[in-house]
């Protein structure tokens, strides 16, 4: 039998894998369906399998033991993750080539630093500055790097819209700090409740057609058969499994601080299926971008565990 601190890393290495496929997975889904459409899809898909994995894991339990405050906390928390955080980041891929949007969601880490001063009443050290500014310059060499124009296909809106992405993201983690309650069946209420904004919000503004999903299920649409699997691939994978996983490599691990690094292989590992599943051509700028937001994530993280706050 592996041992609890094997079956972390086990864990941990599935995020892992599963995390990287994601944009790829994005970019396969927005070439057919819009941002809300494939909101509304992949937030049902990670609704249905959320609940079974609370009702198989014995979370239910957990939910009934929340209190009117956690429980109201909870739902509305559903209204930043995934209702507008989904909806700003497929937004942002679908206006940005994979490799460009894909990096820039790593920045998040700082974005979470700078909300934290007003909301959190946090001081950031002069460590954490530094690790920022490596971690923003290094968008500016992945813009860069793709002719930092628009001929390159770097659309400054996706940019914008997706750096406030990244605001959301951040936003939600301030707010689930406040919550000690069962994360999966605080997360499986994030999405119960942010389901029928997304499905409201998609009939109103932008109906899947009937005759599109007419050929999908009839097999005369390859493209939009491809664009369904990837969305019920999101829904599954980037929301809930990928999830779970990492909640359980977070409690067998021994030390946080082991296993946590292991997700900053995930955006280089995305590359390669970004490549191989998109055919975008990768460039340099790319992978120093990258290694700059990285380094700069990595930085701040021995920052905080050198002030003894991680």
């Amino acid at each position: 039998m592996p041992s609890a601190e094997m079956k972390a890393y086990l864990y941990a290495g599935g995020t892992v894998l599963l995390w990287s496929t994601v944009a790829a997975a994005f970019k396969l889904a927005l070439a057919v369906f819009t941002p809300l459409q494939l909101l509304a899809v992949s937030v049902c898909t990670a609704a249905v399998c959320l609940a079974l994995l609370c009702t198989c894991t014995g979370r239910l339990g957990a939910v009934a033991a929340f209190s009117r405050r956690e429980l109201a906390w909870s739902l509305g928390l559903g209204l930043l993750t995934p209702f507008l955080y989904y909806i700003t980041l497929f937004t942002g891929y679908a206006l940005l080539p994979a490799q460009v949007a894909q990096p820039i969601n790593y920045t998040w880490a700082m974005m979470l630093m700078f909300l934290s001063v007003p909301l959190l009443g946090h001081r950031v050290l002069p460590l954490e500055w530094a690790a920022a500014a490596l971690s923003y310059a290094g968008v500016v060499v992945i813009v860069l790097g793709q002719g930092g124009g628009e001929s390159s296909g770097v659309d400054f809106t996706g940019l914008a819209v997706l750096i406030l992405s990244t605001a959301v993201w951040a936003l939600y983690w301030i707010g689930n700090a406040r919550l000690k309650v069962d994360p999966l069946a605080a997360l499986t209420l994030n999405f119960l409740a942010a389901l029928p904004c997304c499905l409201l919000l998609m009939w109103i503004v932008e109906p899947l057609e009937p005759t599109l999903l007419g050929s999908i299920f009839r097999g005369t649409d390859r493209p939009a058969a491809t664009a369904l699997a990837a969305a019920v691939y999101v829904g599954v994978v980037e929301m809930a499994v990928a999830f779970y996983f990492w909640l359980k490599a977070l409690r067998l691990a021994p030390s946080v601080g082991r296993i946590a690094p292991l997700i900053y292989f995930s955006p280089f590992l995305s590359l390669i299926f970004i490549n191989r599943f998109l055919g975008e051509a990768l460039q340099p700028g790319t992978f120093l971008g990258l290694a700059c937001i990285i380094v700069g994530c990595l930085l701040q993280r021995f920052a905080l565990r050198r002030a003894g706050k991680a």
